[in-house]
């Protein structure tokens, strides 16, 4: 009975070692959103909450207009668009400690991103508006490859990635094998590609 005993004490702490080394490794998946506060500019049409951390009252909700200034409680008007969450933090505190509070702690979120999107045209599998992700680029194969891809009659050395007036003609081929990173076509919202039908 005591050797039984000992097994299933050793088992039960084999199971929690197990368990405790598996807990950082899920806690690792968590950089992506840090990320998001370092890289992603603030746009307008982005809802953007800032709150003092043990002021229940200075809260701020709102949506980024066009001209990008938020309304603060105490320091007015601040431009936050083109910034990143992490500037906006930075930008509230550095005023706040201006006379105001002596260690604001600040924090910033985006809760509600802006949809912004491209039309991927011609001979694609579900052609049409593409959303884009907020938090990183796509490029022209990405763009493609969200509309379902290429079909068997697209003409794919004649790709046409049209932004306001000005149209490139780019190789599928090429821009699929290509290597270098600074090869990539990235699209931005508004832009059209259209993928024009070959002729046998």
């Amino acid at each position: 009975m005591k050797i039984l005993s000992k097994i299933h004490t050793a088992l039960i702490l084999a199971i929690f070692g197990m368990i405790g080394c598996t807990i950082p490794l899920l806690a690792a998946a968590e950089p992506e959103a840090d990320s998001l506060r370092e890289t992603r500019k603030i746009m307008a049409g982005d809802v953007l909450d800032v709150h003092l951390v043990g002021e229940p009252t200075w809260i701020v909700n709102k949506r980024v207009p066009e001209d990008g200034l938020i309304n603060f409680p105490y320091i007015g008007d601040i431009s936050v668009k083109g910034k990143t969450i992490s500037d906006v933090e930075r930008t509230v505190r550095e005023k706040l400690l201006d006379g105001y509070y002596v260690k604001p702690e600040v924090v910033a979120n985006i809760t509600s991103f802006v949809v912004q999107t491209i039309s991927v045209l011609g001979k694609v599998a579900r052609a049409g508006s593409v959303e884009l992700p907020p938090d990183r680029e796509i490029d022209v194969i990405e763009a493609i490859a969200r509309a379902g891809d290429l079909t068997a009659l697209a003409k794919k050395d004649k790709i046409e990635l049209r932004r306001g007036n000005e149209v490139k003609i780019l190789r599928y081929d090429e821009l699929k094998g290509a290597t270098d990173p600074a090869r990539r076509i990235f699209v931005k919202a508004g832009d059209v590609i259209y993928v024009p039908e070959k002729f046998f």
